[in-house]
């Protein structure tokens, strides 16, 4: 799954939309979805 599709799949589960916090919480609890870019979450 691509990061695309995974903010859509939270933000469909959230009724249509989503605040950048709720998406960080969340985006990368969606199954099969492989998160490569660099956020704020990734760094050491």
């Amino acid at each position: 799954m691509k990061q695309y599709e995974a903010v859509r799949r939270v933000m469909e589960q959230n009724g249509g939309y989503a605040t950048l916090g709720h998406l960080y919480e969340n985006v990368l609890d969606v199954a099969g979805c492989e998160w490569k870019t660099k956020t704020r979450m990734a760094l050491p």
